[in-house]
């Protein structure tokens, strides 16, 4: 079996540093890759066409059964807030098309199937759409954030053409023969607005989440649990609590509620460690520095996937203050170690901190209500409750286990080739 990814973004291994305006890797392009490692190793053949950077080959192999291409075409470098370069998916999506016709007229065999991983942009939208067409092969689509569900537009123009990308979203999912969404609400949400637009066609519909590798992250308080000194290697005294923010710095993950916040709380004892990158964050730490409080902020910038699990391990509380998440797979790693998280109750974040610390998933957008939370737990020797804890463990293990989620996928993939 032959599988072509269509991806914008990858977790490309070995890789000591991401330029930000190139989108620093995020939850989602470590989902990807994870999940296209495993299906690797077990037999199945995939190209995968993304985007990379300068330094990155345009073609190489990173393993048995596993191809990366680099879909990029030249373009002036012109810097945008939002996405890194003014017209990065849309060189992508270019790229996928010259490479597309190039394997769709060069006498190659086809693949057998086309998984589109679409992320509230067009342009993934359009690839999975370009694709099933030329090669006249059933089309796959991971819903990763959805128009029609839990997006929120993050500029005039992202608003202006909302409504298009959503009907976008619609027709590819009437289009595609199985759609993978994140959450069970997103699933529901799909199926209601097909029905609304008078679409009856039989899409295979399947929930299969993100998921975690309990080998990497488990409590800091089983052996090995943390083998780094944060605290020594940043100057941390020890008993200031040490708070996490682990993600892109962009609009979406709420960089500015954050500041909000952190200004509410600044009579408590914390530090910020922020791991991770993001083309807003020179805005951040501008931010940061107009109302005093950069001084008690530790950005790593890009870091591997690999370092997370040790850096969430360190700290005493993760904050996620997103704008909207599908998902929120921050959270359930943060589960996977049994730290705490307080939340928006926004999109997936709902179905998972909602559910195992219901009193830390506050009402979204309400940044007093989020500092008044955090402050509780700053007050106090805060710490959840053992069943909430098992809770938090017991979902990451039964829910978002890797081998279970991907085995569904590769019988999934077997049946749509089958069909």
């Amino acid at each position: 079996m032959h599988i072509l990814r269509l991806t914008p973004f990858y977790q490309h291994e070995n890789v000591q540093s991401w330029p930000r305006e190139f989108d620093p890797v995020g939850g989602m392009q470590v989902q990807i890759a994870q999940m296209s490692r495993w299906l690797a190793a077990n037999g199945v053949e995939q190209t995968i066409f993304t985007l990379g950077f300068p330094g990155v080959p345009r073609l190489y192999y990173e393993r048995e059964n596993l191809v990366i291409k680099r879909a990029y075409l030249p373009m002036p470098h012109v810097k945008s807030e939002l996405t890194g370069l003014v017209g990065l998916t849309q060189s992508w999506l270019a790229a996928c098309l010259v490479l597309m016709l190039a394997w769709r007229y060069g006498g190659r065999t086809y693949p057998d199937l086309i998984h589109a991983h679409a992320d509230g942009q067009a342009e993934s939208l359009l690839a999975g759409l370009w694709a099933g067409a030329l090669f006249h092969r059933p089309l796959a689509m991971t819903i990763h954030c959805s128009r029609i569900g839990v997006y929120q537009p993050m500029s005039c123009i992202d608003n202006m053409t909302h409504n298009f990308v959503k009907r976008l979203e619609i027709k590819a999912i009437a289009k595609a023969k199985v759609v993978y969404y994140l959450t069970e609400r997103s699933l529901k949400n799909a199926q209601e607005q097909l029905t609304a637009c008078g679409i009856k066609k039989d899409v295979v519909s399947m929930v299969l989440p993100d998921t975690v590798h309990n080998a990497n992250f488990y409590p800091a308080d089983r052996p090995g649990g943390v083998s780094v000194n944060i605290r020594r290697d940043w100057h941390i005294p020890e008993d200031t609590p040490l708070l996490g923010f682990f993600g892109r710095i962009a609009h979406e993950k709420g960089w500015v509620s954050l500041v909000n916040i952190l200004d509410a709380i600044r009579d408590q004892p914390w530090t910020l460690l922020v791991v991770g990158d993001g083309s807003q964050r020179g805005n951040f730490e501008k931010a940061l520095r107009k109302k005093d409080l950069y001084d008690r902020v530790l950005i790593t910038g890009f870091v591997s996937h690999f370092q997370v699990p040790q850096l969430m391990r360190a700290i005493k509380v993760l904050l996620m203050p997103s704008r909207h998440e599908e998902l929120g797979g921050a959270a359930i790693e943060a589960m996977s170690c049994g730290i705490p998280v307080v939340c928006f109750a926004v999109g997936g974040l709902k179905e998972t901190v909602g559910k195992v610390w219901p009193d830390l998933a506050v009402e979204p957008y309400d940044e007093t209500a989020f500092a008044r939370v955090l402050k509780k737990i700053l007050r106090t020797d805060f710490c959840c409750s053992q069943a909430q804890r098992e809770a938090g463990l017991t979902l990451a293990e039964n829910y978002f286990n890797p081998e279970k989620v991907y085995t569904r996928l590769l019988e999934s993939y077997k049946t749509a080739v089958m069909e």
